[in-house]
């Protein structure tokens, strides 16, 4: 079984554009003096249309493949995305002055923590089933 699909690579690459936008546009947003409302409205969105890009490429590949493990595979190319663009928008100095970057690793601390929980939860859930396939749905 592959871990890496064509849809789990466009899905990361759009997940990495929709982040750019975001950290772009919350930049924007305090360099504007809008600290109360638009960040949190722009950061709402980011999280349901980031749910949405996970459920269409998601959906696609448990279609096309008999995977067990997508939902975590997704987790994880989330994480790894958000966390290179947040690393790299620190290191090229593009942050907002009125931004700081502890909030944004403390968003990376608890994800990651999750993260690991997800990872426990799919090991030993992946022990029910052969190659990946569920055994009831095997043998049914």
């Amino acid at each position: 079984m592959r871990f890496i699909t064509r849809n789990l690579l466009f899905f990361a690459l759009s997940f990495t554009v929709l982040t750019i936008v975001m950290k772009s546009s919350i930049g924007a947003a305090l360099d504007a003096g809008l600290f109360y409302t638009l960040p949190w409205i722009i950061g709402a969105a980011y999280g349901v249309i980031t749910f949405g890009l996970g459920w269409f490429f998601g959906s696609r590949d448990s279609r096309t493949l008999p995977m067990y493990d997508a939902g975590f595979r997704y987790h994880l190319a989330t994480f790894v995305v958000f966390a290179v663009v947040s690393e790299l928008w620190n290191a090229l100095g593009l942050m907002s002055e009125y931004d700081s970057f502890w909030p944004w690793r403390i968003i990376e601390i608890i994800w990651a923590v999750f993260v690991v929980a997800h990872f426990a939860w799919f090991v030993i859930s992946r022990k029910k089933t052969i190659k990946g396939i569920e055994k009831s749905d095997l043998f049914d």
